[in-house]
This record gives C-alpha cells, sequence and structure tokens, in this order.
C-alpha cells in the first residue's frame, strides 16, 4: 500500500525448521524483488544457507531470545552477502 515491494517467506514464528533452502532458490529464480525470510532460524548456519539460497533480509526472533550472540552473527553473515 505504501509502494513498497517485497516477498515475505515465513515458516512461523518459532518454527522448528527455518524454510527449506529450495524454495528460497525457486522464488528467487522467479522474481526481481527483494525476499524476507523469517522462521525458524537459530543458527550462524541456517541464516548463511538462507543468505546463500537468494534471500535479501532475514527476520530473527525467537533465535535471538535463546541466543543474543545470534543477531551480531547474523549481521556479519548479512554484510558478506552486500553488494
Amino acid at each position: 500500500m505504501l509502494g513498497m515491494k517485497l516477498i515475505y517467506i515465513e515458516a512461523g514464528s518459532g518454527a522448528i525448521k527455518p524454510v527449506p533452502v529450495a524454495v528460497i532458490k525457486s522464488v528467487r529464480e522467479n522474481i526481481s524483488i527483494p525476499i524476507a525470510v523469517g522462521g525458524g532460524l537459530r543458527s550462524i548456519e541456517e541464516i548463511n544457507e538462507t543468505y546463500s539460497a537468494g534471500a535479501d533480509m532475514i527476520i530473527l526472533g525467537n533465535g535471538c531470545e535463546q541466543n543474543p550472540q545470534l543477531l551480531i552473527d547474523a549481521c556479519k553473515i548479512r554484510d558478506s552477502f552486500a553488494h
């Protein structure tokens, strides 16, 4: 409604597993607008895989509540993918 465009793919708040990498890759291959991914991201490996699959941004919540260092690590990963 504000003219902003992006796709938000979510596994659900506190999801047991994050959105599958194959889903993110498939969406990335078919759209050119930014992709945000959230739900179930609890490790640096999952965050790295999510960005590698084509996410432009991630949404963190429960994972950071359980491990505050995850936010710092996620920012470093994000920065490594910045263009």
